[in-house]
This record gives C-alpha cells, structure tokens and sequence, in this order.
C-alpha cells in the first residue's frame, strides 16, 4: 500500500466500520508501512490489510476483504512477509465466522482475551460488518 491509495481504502472503510477512520488508518501506514497491504482483483480492490508492532509480535488489522474474494488470506500472507520472524495476532470479533474459518484454516488459534466494544446511542456497532475480519485495536476498530 502506498499513501495515494490511503483514500480510497479510507472510503471503503468508512463504509463497512461506519465511521472515519482516516487518521488511524495513516497513523499505521505511516508506523508500519511494511505491514500495509491493499489487494486488487481485477482492477478493484479485493481487501486491505494494516498492522503494528508490539514486541515480540506484530498485530493485524484492521483487515477488510470483500466478501467474494475467495482468497482473503493472501493479505495475511502477505502482511507475515512484512512481519518477518515473528508471532503474528490478529483481533477477531467472535460471531465473524469468515474470519474465524480463514484464521483457522491458516492454524490460528484463540486466545481467552477478551476486548471491550463500547457504544453510545441505538443503532449498529461500528466494526461488525462481515468483511472486516479483524480489528485494529479495541478502542479504534
């Protein structure tokens, strides 16, 4: 990914998170840009993946992947070639059974650690639309 593509990636993401998240989302370009990856499939964009560093592992997400892509690790895998020798992890929201399958399939494993999503008012919970497959953090989606 490349910060001309950070946009785009900014708009598809603010419609399936529900909110801007354009700040986030180049705070992480910027931190770890060899952990940022956009994927295209015929010239459109399939998915994108962002991450972070925390010794000694480097987190996934957010991860967004539209839902006909049939190969939606392709950008985890390419996020560990980022990653180098490392752990990776990645925050799953738990009735996301796509993701929970592909992490799965990948010989991911859950962990017992439990995050907090709060709102405020009706309506849905930003981050649970079925193509972002991981989050960023607890407190940012």
């Amino acid at each position: 990914m490349t910060p001309a593509d950070l946009g785009a990636v900014a708009e598809l993401d603010r419609q399936s998170f529900g909110q801007d998240r354009k700040p986030f989302l180049r705070r992480r370009l910027d931190l770890a840009p060899e952990l940022a990856w956009l994927r295209t499939v015929k010239k459109s964009m399939a998915g994108y993946i962002f991450g972070r560093r925390r010794p000694p592992l480097a987190w996934a997400g957010p991860w967004w992947s539209d839902p006909i892509d049939s190969n939606p690790a392709a950008l985890l895998a390419a996020f560990a070639a980022g990653a180098g020798e490392v752990d990776i992890c990645a925050g799953v929201l738990e009735p996301n059974a796509r993701a929970l399958a592909v992490l799965s399939s990948l010989g991911f494993r859950r962990q017992p650690r439990p995050s907090l999503r709060m709102t405020l008012g009706p309506g849905e919970t930003p981050g649970f639309h079925p193509s972002l497959l991981a989050i960023g953090t607890a407190a940012k989606g």
